[in-house]
């Protein structure tokens, strides 16, 4: 099995060949030294292995390789053992220029690095060394054993308990595929961890205690292009960051995402401000759009949110920045229209805040709204207070005419909120956000178990932060499934020559929150 050491070589693995055809007449033919194999990635020829070696590699048992003559097309098959001791092997070859290829064995989910072989060499006297090209499709993701009760148990792609590597659990994913893998920690606590397989990447989390002292240990990777990620858990072992999975960047007409649904197990969206009136189902694994329902009788003024009950979906038009709209209402349709329909029609609910007197234009007001959620019969909105200051809480009626939206109370947050969804039971509330930070704003989720609703003050407020918004995009949608599958979805930023594309993305929240 793997070693941890220190380098022996410079920008080889050697390979050792444990049997390889002998011609009964060698005469005529070049010894040829296989000295080792570089690796770069499939995806990105550039990469190279680098020259310090710490975390060593294991390639599999066996590599099948076929040499081709380039002049008569006559093959000459070997296979062999990677290892790292004993002499250079040798084959022998007529001279000729030769195309080569071959391969370790490959799997999904693999305990060694599989890597394919091929190239071009030229035979000639005496004697020619060889060092093979390789490359690899695969990515490595590993977790440190530090608070780990047992190994990770595979959901996906296949199930199976991770690998045992020194102080590390790991399995190497073939591309593109999502890693996802049950924890449990050592006091028993339960929870998901996803990640999509990208080429040629070492994927490395360590999990430490906010109470405890741990020392996590220090990795080089010669290979693969290692981003090591501590996670720290809080004392009811509430991770402090979720690596998002899943993730794509969903339909343009989409660009703008500013509320998502789950109805039914189908996946919806709308734009926000100045937008076309229209509502997108969503296929929700690769983000394409489906369905368009256009809504016939209202317009666009700032669509910010979508929740449901049983029987009708409400659109949020209470997008309002400058805390100065005197038009805000919430857009009522039938469910099965929604589902089944091209065009509907609108029921509207007009409304404002009772704590709101006046509508002058301002820069510092807690009038604006993205976040609503249906509950007991009523709408409970949530604000975005211009400097990120908490949000205040409001019920609404939720039958057309002219309403009011009573406060309800304000709770701490640790950003903006600009989503929220209910688990169908009521028992769990999430937020999606982002914080207010400038340039160094990361995408935030956060979650009350057990609400009290529709007050949250007092109650406990948990939030992990979900990357950089560079990686996550504006994150403004946010749903959640009764498998606790969460979508979010995030509109594409232009600014100051950034451009980040609109993406959804994906958490398992099991055994985060409580059915």
């Amino acid at each position: 099995m793997n070693r941890l050491r220190r380098p022996t070589f410079y920008f080889s693995f050697v390979l050792l060949l444990f049997s390889c055809k002998e011609d009964e007449n060698p005469n005529g033919r070049v010894p040829v030294t296989i000295e080792g194999f570089t690796i770069i990635s499939a995806a990105n020829p550039a990469g190279r292995i680098n020259s310090t070696l710490n975390w060593e590699h294991n390639f599999g048992e066996e590599v099948s390789l076929t040499f081709v003559s380039q002049t008569n097309q006559e093959t000459f098959p070997v296979s062999f053992k990677p290892d790292f001791s004993g002499d250079l092997p040798q084959i022998l070859l007529p001279p000729d220029t030769y195309s080569y290829s071959g391969s370790t064995e490959e799997a999904t989910v693999s305990s060694f690095l599989p890597v394919q072989l091929e190239g071009n060499m030229q035979v000639t006297g005496p004697t020619t060394s060889l060092m093979l090209s390789g490359k690899t499709s695969f990515q490595l993701v590993s977790f440190s054993k530090n608070n780990l009760k047992n190994a990770p148990q595979l959901l996906l792609p296949a199930e199976a308990s991770m690998f045992s590597y020194d102080n590390f659990y790991y399995a190497y994913i073939k591309a593109d595929e999502l890693l996802k893998s049950g924890l449990t920690l050592e006091n028993g606590k339960k929870f998901r961890w996803g990640v999509n397989a990208q080429p040629f990447e070492h994927n490395l989390f360590n999990f430490n205690t906010s109470s405890g002292e741990t020392s996590n240990p220090t990795v080089v990777d010669p290979v693969l292009n290692l981003t090591q990620k501590t996670v720290t858990l809080d004392d009811e072992s509430v991770p402090d960051f979720m690596a998002l999975f899943n993730q794509v960047e969903h339909s343009n007409l989409v660009n703008e995402a500013s509320g998502l649904q789950w109805i039914q197990g189908r996946l919806f969206a709308i734009n926000d401000e100045e937008n076309l009136a229209e509502i997108y189902e969503l296929n929700p694994d690769n983000g394409d759009a489906i369905r368009t329902v256009k809504v016939t009788n209202v317009q666009n003024i700032d669509w910010e949110e979508l929740a449901v009950s049983d029987n009708y979906l409400y659109i949020g038009d209470f997008g309002n920045n400058l805390g100065k709209r005197s038009n805000l209402r919430v857009l009522r349709i039938p469910v099965n229209d929604a589902l089944t329909k091209t065009e509907v029609q609108a029921e509207i609910i007009s409304f404002s805040y009772d704590r709101q007197t006046g509508a002058e234009p301002t820069t510092d007001h807690r009038f604006d709204c993205e976040a609503m959620v249906f509950y007991q019969g009523k709408l409970l909105l949530f604000t975005k207070p211009s400097k990120a200051q908490g949000s205040d809480s409001y019920t609404l009626d939720p039958n057309p005419g002219t309403q009011t939206a009573r406060f309800a109370g304000t709770f701490d947050t640790k950003g903006w909120i600009t989503g929220a969804d209910l688990t169908s039971n009521g028992k769990n509330i999430v937020f999606i956000g982002y914080e207010n930070a400038g340039a160094a704003s990361r995408s935030i989720l956060s979650f009350i178990k057990n609400p009290q609703l529709p007050s949250l003050s007092g109650n406990t407020l948990k939030t992990m932060h979900l990357g950089s918004l560079t990686q996550t995009s504006q994150t403004e949608g946010i749903t959640i499934n009764s498998d606790f599958r969460v979508k979010i979805a995030g509109e594409q930023i232009n600014f100051g020559g950034l451009r980040v594309p609109q993406r959804l993305s994906e958490l398992d929240l099991t055994g985060i929150l409580q059915d």
